[in-house]
């Protein structure tokens, strides 16, 4: 039992939590809860009793989830023993905001962790949605303290990595740690839109510009003002456009279709590519103006097979995800599935671990452990040794290591597999590939294929 505080914790705690409209949990340095405010125990369901309960017991899977325990380090990271704030690797889990704080040892002799669970008092989350960021520290703390300085600017940024990676999820990310929190987030997924209306989706239109233009209409930009505008596959931005865009990005103002006047908007652009941006440069698919100023500021995104050791706690992170949005237990994966699942290309990355997590315990018996039996054949195939994907082109060929091999053969065999077997169907072939069915119409034309 962790020992007993010798002042009242809640005179000094209850105000701080009413003050900032937070459910908060105080935990001890041995991870036992020292005291719950009025509002967690209400809105977390957490009763007084659990006070001097172990927080994994009484939080995780229902609340946290299992990697919460990476917290650990709090209590003997050098940063934090000098007051320093230190991030919280998970800092959402469903739709809570968890704030994870180390505070003064000073109240009894001890340190506390300090875990406030802010958005359950917004009247209206989805406007302001805490996303999650869930990956092993040792790599993602340096990632996150850079995503943390990025957020704290107003110059525009390029997020770069492939599909699945979780672009929208660190664009939003960036956004609520930045002075912009409290204003809009609109995102803008140029890879479902056709060239002919990207430039009205960005801009807006006055009545009349256009044949069936009948009222005036703003663009994703005007309702971004005071604001972030996430622009996905901004390689698919026509070049008429890239015009239009540099010039707002140099000074803050742009014309709706079909007017003459500027107007002046404060809006941040986050921009991302699944592509290699030099790439688009030597093709002359992005204008080099537009590029350097997008890329003032860039995050290089790995794909899931360079951090496999993350595959463990996103696993239990989307079981438990799972667990309380579909209010029902849920296995644990077993070992064995683990290793299988470790042995997996994942050429979706985290999205297609998601629905493979999501889609694996939906048919799954809840008493018993996920087997690798219990995996989807093409992950049990990889593990076996026999990967279509990596021996016909989906990621890693037997000859070529996907680094080494040329970009344009490497994308030209991975669009062949998917249309081979899709049976030549775009959608189906899109759908394997993880992109939308626009955006593999514009690979194919760039590449000169086409569909058989």
């Amino acid at each position: 039992m962790a020992p007993q505080s010798k002042i009242d914790l809640n005179a000094i705690m209850e105000p701080i939590s009413r003050a900032t409209n937070s459910p908060m949990v105080l935990i001890d340095h041995s991870f036992r809860i020292s005291w719950i405010s009025k509002s967690a125990s209400e809105s977390l369901e957490l009763p007084f009793e659990n006070v001097g309960s172990l927080c994994p017991e009484s939080l995780q899977g229902r609340i946290c989830s299992g990697s919460c325990q990476k917290i650990s380090g709090f209590f003997n990271n050098r940063l934090a023993d000098q007051g320093i704030p230190q991030p919280c690797l998970e800092a959402t889990f469903g739709q809570i905001n968890i704030n994870t704080e180390r505070i003064s040892s000073e109240l009894s002799g001890y340190p506390y962790l300090l875990k406030s669970f802010q958005p359950f008092f917004q009247k209206n989350p989805s406007n302001n949605q805490q996303h999650t960021f869930v990956a092993s520290r040792e790599w993602a703390e340096p990632f996150l303290e850079k995503l943390t300085r990025i957020a704290k600017t107003e110059i525009p940024v390029l997020l770069i990595g492939e599909t699945g990676t979780g672009k929208e999820c660190l664009a939003r990310l960036i956004h609520e740690r930045s002075r912009r929190a409290r204003g809009p987030f609109v995102a803008l997924d140029l890879s479902v839109i056709p060239e002919t209306l990207v430039e009205d989706a960005l801009f807006g239109h006055q009545r009349g510009a256009f044949t069936g233009a009948v009222a005036s209409q703003s663009g994703r930009l005007s309702r971004a003002h005071g604001g972030t505008l996430f622009i996905d596959e901004i390689e698919n931005i026509p070049p008429a456009v890239q015009t239009r865009l540099l010039r707002f990005l140099e000074d803050g103002s742009y014309e709706p279709m079909g007017s003459n006047q500027s107007q002046a908007i404060s809006t941040r652009i986050i921009a991302a590519t699944n592509e290699d941006p030099e790439k688009l440069l030597r093709e002359g698919r992005m204008r080099p103006d537009l590029f350097y100023r997008l890329n003032g500021l860039s995050l290089q995104i790995p794909p899931l097979r360079k951090r496999t050791e993350d595959l463990p706690i996103l696993v239990e992170h989307f079981r438990s995800v799972f667990q309380q949005q579909n209010r029902i237990s849920s296995s644990s994966f077993s070992p064995e599935a683990m290793q299988t699942l470790s042995s997996y290309h994942f050429p979706g990355n985290i999205r297609e671990l998601k629905h493979l997590v999501e889609s694996v315990l939906a048919v799954s018996d809840p008493h018993r452990p996920i087997e690798a039996s219990d995996l989807p054949e093409p992950v049990q195939k990889a593990s076996s040794g026999f990967n279509p994907q990596k021996n016909q082109g989906f990621g890693e060929s037997t000859h070529y290591k996907e680094d080494s091999l040329d970009p344009e053969l490497f994308e030209r065999r991975r669009i062949e597999k998917a249309l081979h077997s899709s049976k030549g169907k775009i959608e189906g072939a899109a759908t394997l590939l993880g992109i939308s069915r626009i955006t593999l119409w514009r690979h194919m034309k760039r590449l000169n294929m086409k569909q058989r």
